[in-house]
């Protein structure tokens, strides 16, 4: 019975391994292939800032795999925790807050 937790567990790490890899990876990619990587400097051609039809293509795609596996690797979490880290990521770095105000003044500070 130990021993098939312990199995689980280290099976539960390498696909968490494996995903983060991945998704490193197809982001990588994206900036290697010159998806984004110049469109911010000012002294290149003018026509190095454009995407071609291409180069969207493959970012899009490219969006799409890193989205799938930062879904499947949140999904190796219990998803209270996911929840958890998912309010505490809003409350630091956007400002957002689930709580609700404790009276009629505190309703000037919230936008909508």
């Amino acid at each position: 019975s130990v021993a098939l937790v312990e199995l689980g567990m280290r099976s539960r790490q390498a696909e968490g391994l494996r995903r983060s890899e991945s998704t490193v990876f197809y982001l990588s990619q994206m900036v290697e292939w010159d998806g984004w990587d110049r469109m911010d400097k000012l002294d290149i051609n003018e026509k190095w800032q454009k995407m071609t039809p291409d180069k969207i293509e493959f970012a899009k795609k490219a969006i799409q795999l890193v989205r799938q596996e930062v879904a499947g690797f949140l999904a190796l979490f219990p998803s209270e925790a996911v929840n958890d880290a998912d309010t505490v990521y809003k409350e630091v770095f956007l400002g957002v807050s689930n709580q609700k105000p404790q009276n009629a003044e505190d309703n000037q500070f919230i936008s909508f």
